[in-house]
C-alpha cells in the first residue's frame, strides 16, 4: 500500500508537470511556467512566465521586450512579502532575482555591492569571513537586499540605521525603457524605499562597519515602565532593543542587545523564543493544534501558549514543548549570551521547519473557489493535478496574517491610550507574538515608513484557521478593532509596513494623510540623475506619495512595473469584498457573508453571536 501511495505520487507529480514547468533556454535568461505566492498568505501571483536572469544585460534584454510589446514586468526575490507588491498582473512576465546573487567586498572604503537577489544571510556570512557586518540586520536572513530595500525591512535601533535603505550608497536599477542607471548621493533617497516600481534594481551597494560581537540579556518586567519617559530612554542607549508585550500578564519581555568587542569570548545562538522569527514555527509543529483551539473556541489554551511563549524569550522552558531562545557554544540554554551577529541579530531556517516558507495548496484551493474576484484564479483550473500532487506530500502549514504598523516616537502614549481602550472591550491573547516593540532613527527615504523622525514599529500575529475557511480566529475581533482605531485616528500618524498586512490595512489607512508634507520635512532640491534623466517636474511636488508616483512615471512611462498594489495605493482602485474576506483581514464587513460562521457584522466587526 505505501509503495502504491509513492507510486501514484510520483505519476502524479510527472503529470503535474507536463505543461507546468516549461524550460527554453534564451540569451537573457531561462523561462519557466510557474505560479509562486506570498509568505503567509492566500496571496498567488500568475505570471504567463518567470524568467531567471545572471546578468544585469539579462534583465535589461527582459525589461525591453516588455516594453516592446507592452507587457507587464515585476522582479521577486524569496517573495517574503505577504501582499501582492510582489505579483505582476495574471498573464505578465515576473523575474525571479535569486540569481543576481554576487557579493563584493570593497574593504577600503567598507562598502559591499551585492546583487539584487543576494539573500541577507549569506552576505552577512560573507562580511563576517572579510572582517565586517552590517551596523544592523533583520529579523529574518532569508530576504534577498533587492527586497528587503523595496519595502524598508528592519531591524530595531535608535542609534544605528536599522534599515539596509538606510544603509545604501549606491544602486543600479533598469528602467521602464530597458536603460540601466546607477543612482547615487541625495538622489537616492527617492529610491531607498522603491516597492518595486522604480525600475527592476539588479544592483545594491551598502555601508558596512568592523565586525564586532553582541551581548544578549533577556529579562521580565512590569509594564508600567511603557507609560514612562523611561521606555524610550531604555531603547535610545541600547545598541539593538526588542521589545515583547503580553497585555494579558501586564508585562514585557525585553531583549536587550548591545555590541562588545569582536575579541569578547562566546559563540552563541538566537534559535527560539521572542529571539527569531522561526520561533513561531518551532514552537507550534502542527498546525491541527491552533485549529483545534480556534474550532473549539478554546481561549484557555491560546492563553497558556502565550504565557509559554512569553517565558520563552528569557527562561528555559523546554520541558513545555518551547525551543531555548539562546544558546551558548556548547548548545545549553544561555542568558545572557555572545555571539556574532549572523547568530545573534539575524535567523533562517528552512522548509520544512519554517513551514511558511512552502506554499499551502489547501488554501490556494479552497480560497480561489470562493473567491471568483481574485485575478489567479485559473492557477488552479490551469494545473489541478499540480496542486492535487501538493497536498497529497505537504503537510497544512501555520498560516497568520500580520499588524504591522509604525507611528512616531513622540505619539506612543497616544497609541497606548487607543490600544488599552480597544483591548478592555476587546480582551484577547496574543498567543504567536505578543505585541513586539521595534524601533527606528529617522529616515531619508522618501516613502519610508520611518520618514524623519524617531520611529516605533509595531507587530501583531494573528492565527488563520487553515482546516476550515469559514471559521473565524477568535482574535479576529480584537485584530479588526485595533487596526480601525489605529488608522481612524489621523493623530496617531500610523503607517502600514509596506511589505506585509492585508488589503484592509492599506484600503483603511488614509496613505495621503500620513505621509503629508507637514510630517515629512524633507529640503525639495532640483533632481539631475542622468544628463537624460531630468525629473524636474517631480522635484517641486511636495507630497512624497504624489512625488513618488510622478517618479515612477518618469522613469516608466509605459507603466510596465505597475500591478494591483500600485494601483490600489496610487491611483484608488479598490478591493470589493467578498465572502469570508474579514477572515483573511482583506476587508472590514458590510454584511454577515464577510463574517465566519456563528459571527454577525456590527458596526465593520465580525461578532461571535454567542
Amino acid at each position: 500500500m505505501a509503495r502504491f501511495k509513492l507510486s501514484l505520487l510520483a505519476s502524479l507529480f510527472s503529470l503535474a508537470l507536463i505543461g507546468v514547468v516549461a524550460a527554453t533556454p534564451q540569451h537573457y535568461g531561462m523561462i519557466r511556467t510557474f505560479y509562486y505566492n506570498a509568505t503567509l498568505s492566500y496571496t498567488y501571483c500568475s505570471p504567463s512566465s518567470i524568467r531567471t536572469p545572471t546578468t544585469i544585460h539579462a534583465v535589461q534584454k527582459i525589461v525591453q521586450e516588455a516594453h516592446k510589446f507592452h507587457l507587464k514586468v515585476k522582479a521577486f526575490g524569496a517573495h517574503h512579502s505577504t501582499t501582492d507588491i510582489i505579483c505582476p498582473p495574471p498573464g505578465s512576465i515576473a523575474i525571479d532575482s535569486t540569481h543576481l546573487n554576487w557579493i563584493n567586498i570593497n574593504k577600503k572604503v567598507k562598502t559591499v555591492k551585492v546583487g539584487a537577489g543576494a539573500l541577507e544571510q549569506n552576505v552577512i556570512d560573507a562580511l563576517e569571513a572579510q572582517g565586517f557586518s552590517f551596523v544592523q540586520t533583520t529579523y529574518y536572513g532569508g530576504i534577498t537586499m533587492g527586497g528587503a530595500t523595496g519595502t524598508g525591512a528592519h531591524g530595531s535601533s535608535f542609534k544605528h540605521a536599522s534599515t539596509f535603505s538606510e544603509m545604501l550608497v549606491g544602486m543600479t536599477i533598469v528602467t521602464g525603457t530597458g536603460e540601466v542607471l546607477t543612482i547615487k548621493g541625495r538622489d537616492l533617497d527617492d529610491f531607498r524605499v522603491h516597492l518595486g516600481f522604480l525600475g527592476v534594481v539588479v544592483e545594491l551597494e551598502f555601508s558596512v562597519v568592523p565586525l564586532y560581537k553582541v551581548l544578549v540579556t533577556a529579562y521580565p518586567i512590569d509594564d508600567a515602565i511603557l507609560y514612562t519617559p523611561a521606555f524610550l530612554q531604555m531603547a535610545e542607549v541600547t545598541d539593538s532593543l526588542i521589545v515583547n508585550w503580553i497585555p494579558r500578564m501586564k508585562k514585557l519581555a525585553i531583549v536587550n542587545r548591545t555590541y562588545v568587542p569582536v575579541g569578547t569570548p562566546g559563540n552563541g545562538t538566537a534559535t527560539g523564543g521572542g529571539a527569531s522569527v522561526s520561533s513561531v514555527e518551532q514552537r507550534v509543529q502542527e498546525t491541527q493544534i491552533f485549529d483545534y483551539f480556534e474550532v473549539t473556541r478554546n481561549q484557555t489554551a491560546m492563553c497558556a501558549v502565550e504565557e509559554g511563549y512569553f517565558y520563552s524569550v528569557f527562561s528555559d522552558v523546554t520541558s513545555q514543548g518551547f525551543p531555548p531562545a539562546f544558546l551558548n557554544d556548547t548548545g545549553n540554554f544561555a542568558n545572557p549570551v555572545v555571539g556574532f551577529p549572523r547568530n545573534i541579530l539575524v535567523s533562517t531556517c528552512k522548509a520544512p521547519n519554517c513551514s511558511f516558507l512552502a506554499p499551502s495548496p489547501v488554501s490556494l484551493i479552497v480560497d480561489i473557489s470562493r473567491n471568483s474576484q481574485f485575478s489567479n484564479t485559473h492557477v488552479f483550473q490551469a494545473n489541478p493535478l499540480y496542486y492535487l500532487t501538493l497536498h497529497l506530500t505537504l503537510s497544512i502549514q501555520l498560516l497568520t496574517k500580520e499588524l504591522a504598523f509604525a507611528i512616531p516616537a513622540r505619539n506612543l502614549q497616544l497609541f497606548l491610550a487607543i490600544f488599552d481602550e480597544i483591548y478592555k472591550k476587546y480582551p484577547s491573547c496574543i498567543p504567536l507574538s505578543g505585541v513586539l516593540f521595534r524601533f527606528a532613527p529617522p529616515s531619508r527615504g522618501l516613502v519610508a515608513i520611518e520618514q524623519d523622525e524617531p520611529t516605533v514599529h509595531f507587530e501583531l500575529l494573528i492565527h488563520l484557521v487553515e482546516s476550515n475557511h469559514d471559521i473565524a480566529s477568535m482574535q479576529l475581533e480584537f485584530f479588526q478593532a485595533l487596526s480601525k482605531a489605529l488608522y481612524a485616528n489621523k493623530k496617531l500618524e500610523a503607517r502600514p509596513h509596506w511589505g506585509k498586512n492585508s488589503h484592509e490595512e492599506f484600503q483603511y489607512a488614509n496613505l495621503h494623510a500620513v505621509f503629508a508634507p507637514t510630517h515629512h520635512k524633507r529640503v525639495l532640491v532640483d533632481i539631475d540623475l542622468h544628463s537624460r534623466h531630468h525629473v524636474k517636474p517631480c522635484s517641486r511636488i511636495a507630497h512624497p506619495l504624489d512625488r513618488f508616483a510622478c517618479i515612477a512615471k518618469h522613469y516608466d512611462p509605459k507603466g510596465i512595473f505597475h500591478n494591483d498594489f500600485f494601483a490600489r495605493t496610487f491611483e484608488g482602485k479598490k478591493l470589493k469584498p467578498y465572502p469570508r474576506c474579514a477572515l483573511n483581514m482583506d476587508c472590514y464587513c458590510i454584511s454577515d457573508i464577510h463574517c465566519g460562521l456563528g459571527q454577525n457584522c456590527v458596526a465593520g466587526l465580525c461578532h461571535f453571536s454567542s
